[in-house]
């Protein structure tokens, strides 16, 4: 379904009038052993989030099976709210430090077409990981499209690295896959002559650090430039060196 195809509900994000069910944000703790602290509750509204989250949907729909009320991010049972009467509530488990993200996915799937112009490259990041986890197309798409209003050059780096070592879930999606090509095409112009690299420390440095997936699709891609086929052999020699610790980078 085409953005221009959904309405706006933006008047009822984070209103409690006409909210059915209840959205808690729960953060992951950041370390094993520490509880949990309880989550911001958000007001939602099921006919909403039904049509536009599959994870919604698939919450609400089994909402009364539920029977591990155990699992972090699986949970979805009936409880009492604050006023007393009881409502369905969905619990989002996302990483430590991501509620406000998660509170912003909530308010895209609220808006028709969400604007985030606004939102920098790192919360982008996290925006898609969230909208691709509780199954958001819409808002993935936004995401994806605010990527691709930039150039590769705009990039931020942490950014490209990020968007080249998308989970597989995300990255075969059609808009990721425009973003993950602009991502590529900044890791080509940065490190795709590879012995302009090793002639340059900083470069080097920038190389080595690369995750695995981002040095895979740099030393396959066919635009990436070596004298001969040793260079290529070297760098995945000196990249693996440099991770496991084996052996100094000569």
């Amino acid at each position: 379904m085409s953005n221009c195809a959904i309405p706006d509900f933006e008047e009822h994000f984070n209103s409690w009038k006409f909210s059915d069910v209840e959205i808690e944000i729960l953060e992951e703790a950041s370390d094993l052993g520490v509880k949990r602290k309880p989550g911001q509750l958000v007001p939602g509204h099921s006919v909403i989030l039904m049509g536009l989250s599959s994870y919604c949907k698939a919450k609400l729909t089994n909402w009364s099976t539920e029977t591990d009320l155990s699992s972090a991010a699986t949970v979805c049972s009936t409880r009492r709210t604050r006023a007393g009467s009881s409502k369905h509530r969905i619990e989002l488990s996302v990483p430590a430090g991501q509620a406000d993200i998660a509170l912003r996915l909530i308010q895209s799937i609220y808006q028709s077409n969400p604007d985030l112009a606004d939102v920098k490259d790192e919360q982008l990041m996290q925006l898609l990981l969230l909208a691709d986890r509780f199954g958001v197309p819409k808002v993935q798409a936004a995401v994806t499209n605010t990527f691709k209003s930039a150039s590769a050059e705009n990039l931020q780096w942490s950014t490209v690295l990020a968007l080249l070592d998308l989970p597989d879930s995300c990255a075969a999606q059609d808009g990721c896959k425009d973003v993950v090509e602009l991502a590529m095409q900044a890791l080509l112009q940065k490190l795709g002559d590879l012995d302009l690299v090793w002639a340059d420390q900083q470069l080097q440095e920038l190389l080595l650090a690369l995750p695995h997936a981002a040095l895979l699709r740099l030393v396959q891609h066919k635009d990436t430039k070596a004298a001969a086929e040793a260079t290529v052999v070297y760098t995945i020699e000196q990249w693996y060196r440099k991770q496991t610790g084996s052996e100094a980078v000569r």
